[in-house]
């Protein structure tokens, strides 16, 4: 695959990134998704704004033919994002679909640590980050692709991210 800037993040880079990676990992085809939809554009900014510029750094002596962390995270953010917006075009179900599987229009308001009836029990260890977290966190924990910029965002620390 080739990158025009795989140091910065752009429009067209994003859209490579859309219609191989996502569309490999969820079925995400130019029909449902039009390269001329304001939405593509609209997450790129958005990631832009959100993704702290410090992960540049963690990309500083990458090779300039694969995408940087940065881009790499402002990528998977925008695609967090994407799924949260994006409108299905007139006679699909794709997006709407997507976000009823991934229950994304469904409150968390913090991730469960205990679940027991008479027979059963279920509990789960939150790592003290989680307890931090706002609700644009869990909301992005809810796609892969905020999960896997969660993760990049983590590594640096909650003092650049509001994550620990």
């Amino acid at each position: 695959m080739a990158w025009v800037d795989p140091t910065t993040p752009n429009l067209a880079d994003y859209q490579t990134w859309l219609y191989t990676v996502v569309a490999g990992q969820a079925g995400l085809t130019q029909k449902i998704l039009p390269p001329a939809s304001e939405v593509i554009q609209a997450t790129l900014d958005t990631a832009q704004a959100i993704v702290a510029d410090q992960l540049t750094c963690a990309s500083a002596s990458a090779p300039t033919t694969t995408l940087t962390v940065y881009v790499q995270a402002v990528y998977n953010l925008a695609t967090d994002q994407l799924f949260n917006w994006a409108s299905d075009v007139a006679g699909q179900t794709y997006f709407s679909s997507k976000r009823k599987d991934w229950n994304i229009f469904t409150l968390s308001v913090g991730v469960a640590s205990q679940a027991s009836d008479q027979g059963t029990a279920v509990g789960i260890l939150n790592p003290e980050q989680m307890r931090l977290f706002t609700l644009q966190d869990l909301q992005t924990l809810k796609t892969p692709w905020g999960r896997r910029y969660m993760a990049y965002a983590q590594m640096y620390g909650r003092s650049l991210w509001g994550l620990s």
